[in-house]
């Protein structure tokens, strides 16, 4: 995900605009947790179930620290699930939105995560000959 924002996202006269949505924990401490996996081993951090707009947007910022992903924009979902609800994110999705305009919809992650597809639309739409 990184490098797709170094490519089409970073810079004032980036072509394009990266926005991380957190909706909610997947594997809460007091819920659907993993105790010895690798993400939670490395992440370094128990995160329970938010019970709050602000429970949530600490784990969000949690989220940019431990993960190093300082450079991304990252809000998050409202108490209600608005966002998780309209894009039907749960557990994560990637979407290209254009003008408003849902151009790409990817599977439901983590399986069906393709960031190799979002790379390709934004060469295909970003490339020097399309400029």
């Amino acid at each position: 995900m990184l490098s797709i924002y170094e490519t089409f996202c970073k810079g004032k006269d980036a072509p394009a605009r990266m926005l991380t949505c957190y909706i909610e924990e997947a594997h809460a401490k007091d819920e659907w947790h993993f105790p010895n996996s690798a993400v939670t081993l490395d992440f370094n951090a128990e995160i329970a179930v938010h019970r709050s707009i602000d429970e949530r947007i600490a784990a969000a910022k949690l989220f940019k620290e431990r993960t190093k992903t300082h450079c991304l924009e990252v809000v998050c979902d409202s108490m209600e699930g608005h966002l998780v609800q309209r894009y039907d994110a749960w557990p994560e999705r990637l979407y290209i939105i254009v003008d408003g305009v849902v151009v790409y919809r990817g599977g439901v992650g983590p399986f069906d995560y393709r960031l190799d597809e979002v790379r390709q639309w934004l060469q295909e739409r970003f490339s020097p000959q399309k400029q």
